[in-house]
């Protein structure tokens, strides 16, 4: 009677392990880009944002009727800007 008890215990664990197993075996991963092109797209990313939050600044302040969110907007494209002109004059000074 308890034989079929321990064996169904046993089965039970062993499938739990395998479980275990799969969980922790890693998924698939793509292989990573080349990072020649990586650090020059970065700065371009953030500009782009920052227009992006300039477009819904000007949104949220045409449905709130208040200045606010497009100051905020703009401070905020202000900002992501800055890494896109650091890159630019940092080009300048290596090409003289």
């Amino acid at each position: 009677m308890n034989s079929g008890l321990i064996a169904g215990s046993a089965g039970a664990g062993a499938a739990r392990l395998e479980s275990s197993r799969r969980a922790t075996r890693r998924p698939y991963e793509a292989p990573v880009m080349s990072n020649r092109n990586r650090p020059h797209r970065r700065p371009l990313r953030l500009w782009l944002a920052g227009q992006a939050t300039i477009l819904a600044g000007a949104a949220a302040m045409a449905w709130t009727h208040s200045f606010i969110p497009m100051a905020l907007a703009g401070s905020a494209a202000l900002m992501m800007t800055v890494p896109l002109v650091k890159a630019i004059a940092t080009g300048a000074r290596i090409r003289r």
